[in-house]
């Protein structure tokens, strides 16, 4: 199959007979280590790596892989491109992240032939089948885990997302982004009541692996029981690597400022009162260099006490206790628009 497949293009690159039947000689030879040559479809494996580049051993007079290997490595990626946006539809973005992902320009198909494409001709510009081993796995799995990142049981986890060739893609197009996110822990007696309770008399902040997903929502209820989110309730954290879309490229996320209680963990936004001396102090630290003059430091040393003071003013107003020594943290929020 292999050799009917690519007898044409072998004899073009290496004219001299013997040369290409060494050639094909040396590819068919990667088809029956282990159970390689007892499936047609890690023949046709081989032959779209090979005619990509992988193990070459004709010598090519240009630099240029086969239009031909590269369309079918494009097609072969592109069920692979779809399971991990399925993947991604399944970590529950909130909309309209997830309907700008699954939606990929004009349509879902389309979008997953384009994206197939252009990681196609990346992994040919930067040989990055050549770490291929075929008696180990096969050609899809490897090109699954290059696009995904590193696969835990089949899984896609979004901080190996972001180490994986897909997601450079979705963020130019999309404007995905992997950040921090402020999540909120329902303080009814059906979720969380206790734990919050014991964050807050025992100094004992609440970490994301200890929840589950029942009770952690975004947005302004809780998606298990129903509670609306309070100010003096509420537990607020933070939760790392979260795949979002920000609002200025169409999704619900945006950036703002919160405090983090030493005490409780908890984070609440910060006062209007704070967050004036500490845009006025970030404003000071911008325009004046390292010559500041007399007046200059005076307003410098003006603007800071007044921001200690600010700060020694803020109160958690889950365990009343004072946050002093801590600054401003800034984290995405889940805030879609009021249709």
């Amino acid at each position: 199959m292999a050799g009917s497949a690519l007898w044409t293009e072998i004899r073009r690159l290496a004219p001299d007979e013997r040369q290409a039947r060494a050639a094909l000689a040396a590819l068919l030879a990667e088809a029956n280590d282990g159970q390689c040559g007892h499936e047609p479809e890690r023949c046709y494996e081989l032959a779209v790596a090979w005619g990509c580049g992988w193990r070459s051993v004709v010598t090519r007079s240009q630099e240029q892989p086969w239009p031909k290997a590269v369309l079918a490595l494009a097609q072969l990626s592109e069920p692979l491109v779809g399971t991990v946006l399925r993947q991604l539809d399944e970590m529950h973005l909130p909309s309209p992240a997830s309907e700008r992902i699954l939606a990929l320009r004009h349509n879902r198909d389309a979008g997953e032939r384009s994206f197939a494409s252009m990681l196609a001709l990346d992994l040919v510009a930067s040989q990055g089948l050549d770490g291929w081993k075929p008696e180990q796995h096969r050609l899809s799995s490897y090109l699954l885990r290059l696009f995904g990142g590193r696969l835990d049981t089949g899984a896609l986890r979004s901080a190996a997302f972001t180490e994986g060739l897909l997601y450079p893609l979705l963020r130019e197009e999309l404007g995905l982004l992997s950040g921090t996110v402020a999540f909120l822990v329902c303080h009814s007696a059906a979720c969380h009541a206790e734990r919050i309770h014991a964050a807050i008399t025992q100094a004992h902040p609440i970490k994301v692996s200890e929840l589950g997903k029942v009770g952690l929502f975004e947005g302004n209820r809780c998606s298990s029981c129903g509670q609306h989110a309070e100010a003096t309730s509420t537990y607020r954290l933070l939760r790392r690597h979260w795949l979002l879309v920000p609002r200025i490229y169409g999704g619900a996320y945006e950036e703002r400022m919160f405090m983090n209680c030493t005490a409780c963990g908890h984070h609440f936004p910060c006062s209007a009162s704070y967050m004036y001396h500490y845009e006025t102090m970030e404003l000071l630290r911008t325009c004046v260099d390292e010559g500041a003059t007399t007046t200059q430091r005076h307003f410098i040393h003006q603007a800071r006490k007044e921001l200690r003071s600010a700060r020694s003013a803020t109160a958690c107003p889950l365990c009343q206790r004072h946050a002093v020594s801590q600054r401003p943290v800034q984290l995405w929020v889940y805030a879609p628009t009021k249709k």
